[in-house]
């Protein structure tokens, strides 16, 4: 009698724990609660920063990236979304209510179009399905963008890894000719090699 009131406490206690939440629905394990994470704080400033040169675009969108950041920016970029993208794994994990933005293809005047119907990060949880360059003027800035945003607000958006293969996308020809000396030739090259290697280790999974 004492083993059957045991698996009935269990068995209560595993219902309850369904409805909160907090087991999944197969009777398995919970995955690890997701986390809400902040970016921290002595990085805030100089990313809110960066988030509001590139939005300087909407004004003058014959304005880009070599006009609005330092190279050695971008660099600092890229390595601070590297950790981040790596501690979420390759399966993405999303609580609800969250929007999702599909292809973007280098039109950042029109993502930020689709921003003013639909909310911002981080007033609004977002999800990206990738594609996020080719054919619009400004691959390189909508990548650097989202990037930034994910460095501000880590739980506030998702970053899905792009269906094209890492090697394919190309960014290099979205970048105009740039008279600025901290802008060197070789750059573009190294940069589109670090974006590459980020989105091979973004999510594949959701």
């Amino acid at each position: 009698k004492k083993e059957e009131k045991k698996e009935e406490a269990m068995y209560a206690d595993n219902e309850k724990s369904k409805i909160d939440g907090n087991t999944k629905s197969d009777g398995a394990e919970p995955s690890e609660k997701i986390k809400e994470r902040e970016c921290p704080e002595h990085l805030r400033p100089w990313v809110d920063d960066c988030i509001r040169r590139l939005e300087t675009i909407l004004v003058n969108p014959a304005a880009f990236i070599t006009q609005l950041m330092h190279m050695n920016e971008v660099i600092n970029v890229l390595q601070a979304i590297t950790p981040i993208i790596m501690e979420e794994g390759s399966l993405a994990e999303c609580e609800a209510p969250c929007k999702v933005v599909g292809d973007i293809h280098g039109q950042f005047v029109h993502m930020h179009m689709l921003f003013d119907l639909i909310g911002r990060v981080p007033q609004e949880r977002m999800m990206f399905l990738g594609d996020y360059v080719d054919r619009g003027p400004h691959s390189i800035e909508v990548v650097i963008y989202l990037f930034c945003l994910k460095i501000r607000y880590p739980s506030r958006i998702v970053l899905l890894r792009t269906l094209y293969s890492p090697n394919a996308v190309r960014l290099s020809t979205k970048v105009p000719q740039t008279s600025r000396a901290d802008w060197k030739p070789h750059f573009i090259t190294e940069l589109n090699k670090k974006i590459c290697m980020n989105f091979e280790t973004e999510k594949m999974s959701v």
